[in-house]
């Protein structure tokens, strides 16, 4: 299943809030790695259930900051700090599916962006993978 331009760029602003590319305790993570390229490898394996729901939750999370934070825009447009703030806003949430969102990100950003076998190595990993994904260009 392929997602519009919309929901990869959406995609990868989440992961971009949840694992920082150049964060200075790990300057690996997201060096290389492509939330494009990760999610066109990913829909030649995953479940259709998969894509529903990340469509869904795309959707949740792009149009949440009015009921969450009070702030009349999309996910798209708030800075940083508000994004990783709407995220944990979600997180504390009361309500199962808004706590599991960010989760679920997490998941999927954590597959991605920790994959290649240097980000692997630096965290300890064993037992690490040989070569890099197909959706990293990290050596």
């Amino acid at each position: 299943m392929r997602l519009t331009a919309w929901e990869r760029r959406l995609t990868a602003e989440l992961f971009e809030v949840i694992l920082p590319a150049g964060e200075p305790r790990l300057p690996e993570v997201g060096v290389g790695c492509s939330a494009d390229a990760y999610l066109t490898d990913l829909a030649e394996v995953a479940p259709p259930r998969l894509w529903l729901g990340l469509r869904l939750f795309l959707i949740v999370v792009a149009l949440s900051p009015p009921l969450l934070l009070g702030r009349l825009t999309t996910f798209s447009g708030l800075g940083a700090a508000e994004r990783l703030q709407l995220l944990r806003t979600m997180k504390a949430s009361r309500f199962y599916v808004l706590r599991e969102i960010p989760l679920f990100f997490k998941a999927l950003a954590c597959f991605c962006r920790l994959s290649p076998p240097a980000v692997q190595a630096r965290l300890g990993l064993e037992p690490r993978d040989a070569s890099p994904p197909t959706w990293s260009a990290a050596p």
